[in-house]
């Protein structure tokens, strides 16, 4: 839960679950720590017929248990009975270190929204460039074989693309993962119309960092995501710096606020960004 529950999510979450469960706010509670993804799939849309795949919303609220299970979860919205099916079965074999308060586990509220969609680049988001901030030499000793790699890749693109499935204003978008050892990740948005920690995109957000990551040695790995949705934005170019490595705002305002700022490919720079996850 987050603040008094006002938020809709929170009010959501409030009227599945308060009739059966105390539903108790400890996100601020000193010694209160998030669950964390572990393992498991993103769903993919059911095949309505051969070469058309179902497209479609889904907002589930859920339980993570102590155990580090999905429990309980419930559909709030849902455009088709189908793609609930789909959703459940895919959360089912999620696995998650659970949440703990002052070192014990405890069970916690989550919602996850789920935009089913074709693969089709007129239509969603169309990954465009992935970019990498670290020297050759660095990536050389922290990165897997390509082939995991790939995987995540993947992964991440589909997430986006059914997030974006339907929209209809242009936009380019870029998602920055940092990924740590351990199969950790943390994700930052921007957009070429909106601020990249928007509450319209913070859904995205935590679509990309649900997808566990490939595992990196001896320290973290930045890529950079970059792509276009509905054809893109004219009032952002395509090429140069526009997808050279994007910074987040977040990131140039922790830069801003540092005197002597370290570059943002640093390891120094991403201790400070993500503060307590060496």
């Amino acid at each position: 839960m987050e603040g008094d529950g006002g938020v809709v999510l929170d009010r959501q979450i409030k009227e599945a679950y308060g009739a059966r469960y105390r539903v108790v706010d400890t996100r601020e509670s000193e010694g209160y720590a998030e669950p964390v993804p572990v393992a498991g799939q993103m769903p993919t849309s059911p095949l309505i017929e051969p070469g058309h795949l179902l497209g479609g919303y889904v907002l589930v609220v859920y339980i993570v248990s102590d155990q580090g299970l999905v429990a309980d979860p419930v559909v709030v919205t849902s455009s088709d009975r189908r793609l609930s099916q789909a959703a459940l079965q895919a959360m089912a074999q999620w696995r998650f270190k659970p949440g703990t308060l002052k070192g014990a586990a405890v069970a916690t509220t989550a919602a996850q929204e789920f935009s089913f969609g074709p693969i089709d680049v007129s239509n969603g988001y169309e990954m465009k460039r992935l970019a990498s901030y670290q020297p050759r030499d660095v990536l050389i000793k922290r990165m897997p074989p390509s082939e995991a790699v790939s995987a995540y890749v993947a992964q991440v693109r589909e997430v986006a693309h059914n997030f974006f499935v339907g929209a209809t204003a242009p936009e380019i978008v870029h998602i920055v993962v940092i990924i740590r050892p351990g199969n950790r990740s943390r994700a930052w948005l921007a957009s070429s119309r909106r601020p990249g920690d928007s509450p319209e995109l913070e859904p995205l957000r935590r679509l990309v960092e649900a997808v566990v990551p490939f595992d990196v040695r001896e320290g973290p790995v930045i890529l950079g995501f970059s792509g276009t949705v509905a054809g893109g934005d004219a009032t952002e170019p395509l090429q140069g710096d526009a997808y050279h490595n994007p910074v987040p705002g977040e990131w140039r305002a922790l830069a801003k606020s540092l005197r002597d700022p370290p570059p943002f490919s640093s390891d120094r720079f991403m201790d400070l960004l993500w503060p307590g996850a060496k």
